[in-house]
């Protein structure tokens, strides 16, 4: 974002003659106005230097990797003999921009919001370097913003796969707590709008108008060219920025990982304060966040045969291992879709809180799962 330079991690897989890879994502927010944008880019990450989230001055020699990248049998049984790529997250742009060239008069600032750009730079650079040419399978991973940046980025990263290697390469996707945003909401007519925010739901009052603007137009954002023709007359481009109708146009395989009370979205997007928790309004803006993720993940995935989805009951935003779902946890159901072994289903919901006033109430704990309390 500084214009220092991009990056990526790797670790060769312990087999020399393994074909399969995990790309992953790293997530951590973003921005979408000046100050925030600002503020982002000099925000200090763990251990590293002043400035480090948007730079790659401070960046640490070795990373061990995260999720599918771990190199653990136990935490990874499906990938930890795989060919890990780690991708920090520099950009504040959800991995989809494409600013190249330093623009002073940009109006989120004289930044590089050039993730997308990155990632393609990042698959050139492997090809060179590695031996990525030779892979067969590759699990593309992310987390919030790194999951956002999986279903933007997903089918680009297949077709550059598909003619760059050839058709023996299959990219399949899984975008963890990556699902912005739900649809499918009890009070608006249209199946693709988003939830209403906080402030009118709890008023009882409709929602905005779209904006006749891209909110992230100074980006410059990536919109997969097959959503965008997809769309219909007179629909803006930028909502291909939306995973409800993104995922319907979508040619991957995809496994979607995501909490059903997220709270990133509905603190985030929504606008509630988490000082509402636990009061009646913040509630019942909870329950009808919860119901349009569940309506929309459930609904589109159960269309798609190659797709599969974990649907946690969980107030959380990245779906911990330890939570699960009929006793199984995110790292087997994704494995046993990746290897279409039929030992779990390929569409898991929680129900529990179809019985418990559609709050969160899955398993796993207070803090694998954290749940809310009634109202008072």
């Amino acid at each position: 974002m500084d214009g220092s330079q991009a990056g990526y991690f790797y670790r060769p897989g312990t087999d020399t003659m393994n074909t399969t890879w995990v790309l992953y994502l790293q997530g951590g927010g973003g921005c979408s106005d000046l100050q925030g944008c600002e503020d982002w880019m000099n925000k200090p990450r763990g251990h590293c230097l002043q400035g480090c989230k948007g730079s790659s001055s401070g960046w640490e020699d070795t990373k061990k990797g995260v999720n599918s990248c771990l190199p653990d049998e136990e935490d990874n049984p499906a990938f930890f003999k795989a060919h890990h790529v780690y991708v920090p997250y520099c950009t504040g742009d959800g991995h989809a921009g494409r600013i190249g060239v330093k623009d002073d008069s940009n109006e989120f600032g004289p930044y590089y919001f050039d993730g997308h750009l990155n990632l393609i730079k990042i698959l050139r650079h492997l090809a060179q370097e590695t031996s990525f040419l030779q892979m067969e399978k590759m699990l593309f991973q992310g987390q919030s913003a790194g999951g956002i940046g999986v279903f933007r980025n997903c089918d680009a990263v297949g077709q550059w796969a598909k003619k760059n290697i050839g058709k023996k390469a299959q990219v399949k996707c899984n975008p963890v707590a990556g699902f912005y945003v739900a649809g499918f909401t009890e009070d608006q007519g249209n199946p693709t709008l988003p939830p209403t925010p906080y402030e009118q739901h709890a008023a009882g009052l409709a929602a905005p108008p779209p904006s006749e603007f891209d909110p992230k137009a100074p980006q410059d954002p990536y919109y997969p060219p097959h959503c965008v023709e997809a769309l219909p007359a007179g629909t803006a481009p930028w909502s291909c920025g939306s995973a409800t109708w993104l995922y319907q146009t979508m040619k991957q395989p995809m496994f979607i990982t995501q909490d059903m009370f997220d709270y990133s979205q509905i603190g985030g997007g929504g606008g509630m304060n988490k000082n509402e928790v636990g009061t009646c309004p913040g509630n019942e803006y909870i329950s009808y966040s919860g119901k349009a993720m569940k309506n929309t993940t459930t609904q589109m995935v159960s269309k798609k045969k190659s797709d599969g989805l974990f649907l946690t009951s969980c107030y959380e935003h990245g779906n911990y291992p330890i939570a699960t779902i009929d006793g199984i946890n995110r790292v087997a159901a994704l494995a046993s879709w990746w290897n279409a072994d039929g030992t779990v289903p390929r569409v898991m919901a929680d129900t529990c809180q179809e019985g418990n006033g559609f709050m969160p109430c899955g398993a796993g704990g207070p803090q694998g799962c954290p749940h809310i309390q009634p109202c008072e």
